[in-house]
């Protein structure tokens, strides 16, 4: 897969993307905090298996990469269930210098279009961390509903329970925000 944004590049990622520097946003605990699936200690033959995995049809793991010097600089994961006509999307922006600057926003609009476009989902949705403060908001800003909380859903390393909320949006809805230029 491959589509562009006005900033941005993203594509499926390869095992040659899997480089020193997305290893160190797996092992920095400031860019990991708020993910659901942690992947501390991972060698990198891990990681590159990880990436191999996904078949770029019902599971996608595409790379932020900015258009002016090709620098990675975060990643999405989705993944479709066809069956239900439904895609699940995660994301992680590594390089922190990045964060803040309308990314997400931008990257996931693309994907959205994708996920309603080309893998004719009906509703696309996510689970962030219910303390993730930026995710919520990025979630909100774009037009996504909050449909639930997962209490105690998941836990730390040392066991503290967290509670995640779910975020949804609906092909229509998403339709009628961009009619209306949101």
């Amino acid at each position: 897969m491959q589509l562009e944004t006005e900033r941005f590049l993203i594509r499926s990622l390869t095992v040659e993307d899997v480089t020193d520097r997305y290893m160190g946003w797996l092992q920095d605990e400031e860019v990991t905090q708020y993910l659901n699936a942690r992947r501390r200690n991972n060698d990198k033959s891990e990681i590159q298996q990880y990436v191999a995995q996904h078949d770029n049809i019902t599971s996608f793991h595409v790379g932020i990469f900015t258009k002016d010097d090709n620098l990675h600089i975060g990643n999405f994961s989705l993944r479709h269930d066809p069956t239900n006509d439904l895609v699940q999307i995660s994301l992680l922006i590594g390089e922190k210098e990045w964060w803040g600057k309308g990314v997400v926003l931008e990257a996931r609009a693309r994907l959205l279009d994708f996920a309603f476009d080309e893998l004719d989902a009906y509703k696309v949705w996510g689970n962030p961390i219910a303390r993730n403060f930026a995710a919520v908001f990025n979630y909100q800003k774009q037009g996504f509903v909050k449909e639930g909380t997962f209490r105690g859903h998941k836990k730390t390393e040392t066991g503290e329970r967290f509670d995640l909320f779910q975020f949804a949006i609906l092909r229509d809805d998403w339709e009628a925000l961009k009619r209306n230029g949101g």
